[in-house]
């Protein structure tokens, strides 16, 4: 069996029930495999929420766990080369904080199939959206992921293997990652994981979409999440050569300007986007502005 770091960067949350969940998986396995090896990495990115902070320290009492509490926030992108370089073993599994592993197989399946398919050296396990559809029913990001859940099949990420690369929940080898890196020019928020994966196209090495989903089932407020999409945007924008080809909207957006119409896009977000905004940060978001917003938003910049 090989060996494995799981490694959770963590910001301004709680983690401490899923790293529970892996570690009594982990356990679970070194009982069944006495030479099995594995650890679990947290690195808070500068949280400042100080009852996350004391809540999150507790893991520290664990065996096999470190809980590394740094005071800089260095992005998304620095913090899972962090992660990387404190890692000691083989294989390294990236999971997004504040999420739920539901299936008691989710490291099992991760294992055999890295024996199973020994040419790859990136997996991707994929997202299932939880939670109850009244409770959520005015919750945006609740709506947008749940609308979004049927391209994110593992037969759709699969054919487009490198731009469907999220960072949410993955395996890749250590080497591999140490060889790769995500890019630390992005420091704010979006696309790092969309850049990683077209590096790994780059450098040859190909992506093994499956199904084993972490869950998500806690979801931010509309404000935030609207604040969150504007500022990727301004991201993507940023990083538009390195993007091109790799975003949908950064492709239409693309169109509009080659066409000579974005001018006038900019005229009917000057018009309408204060409106949409509020809409969509409001108690009952309309989701079918949603994308036409962020087109807006983009072509405003």
């Amino acid at each position: 069996m090989h060996n494995i770091s799981v490694l959770i960067p963590c910001y301004n949350c709680s983690c401490t029930d899923e790293v529970n969940s892996i570690w009594r998986q982990l356990k679970a396995m070194e009982e069944e495999k006495k030479d099995f090896a594995w650890e679990i990495i947290v690195a808070e990115d500068g949280s400042t929420d100080e009852e996350c902070l004391k809540e999150n320290s507790k893991i520290n009492s664990l065996e096999g766990v470190r809980y590394l509490p740094r005071k800089e926030n260095v992005g998304r992108a620095a913090i899972r080369n962090f992660l990387a370089r404190e890692a000691q073993y083989e294989w390294l599994l990236f999971m997004d904080s504040e999420i739920c592993i539901e299936h008691s197989t989710f490291l099992s399946k991760y294992l055999n199939t890295i024996n199973d398919v020994p040419d790859y050296k990136v997996f991707v396990g994929g997202v299932r959206i939880f939670g109850n559809a009244m409770t959520f029913r005015n919750n945006l990001r609740y709506m947008y992921e749940k609308a979004a859940e049927g391209s994110h099949s593992r037969t759709k990420r699969q054919k487009h293997e490198y731009r469907e690369f999220r960072t949410t929940n993955f395996v890749i080898s250590r080497e591999t990652m140490l060889e790769c890196t995500f890019d630390e020019n992005f420091t704010n928020y979006g696309f790092e994981d969309v850049l990683f994966g077209k590096t790994l196209k780059e450098k040859g090495y190909g992506i093994k979409h499956i199904t084993n989903p972490i869950t998500y089932n806690d979801y931010e407020d509309n404000e935030t999440f609207v604040s969150k999409t504007e500022e990727s945007l301004r991201t993507l924008y940023q990083f538009r050569k390195q993007l091109r080809g790799y975003s949908k909207l950064l492709t239409y957006a693309n169109i509009i300007r080659y066409t000579g119409l974005a001018p006038l896009f900019k005229i009917m977000y000057n018009i309408f986007g204060k409106t949409i905004r509020k809409n969509l940060a409001g108690n009952k978001p309309r989701l079918s502005w949603f994308n036409k917003y962020k087109l807006l938003y983009y072509l405003s910049l």
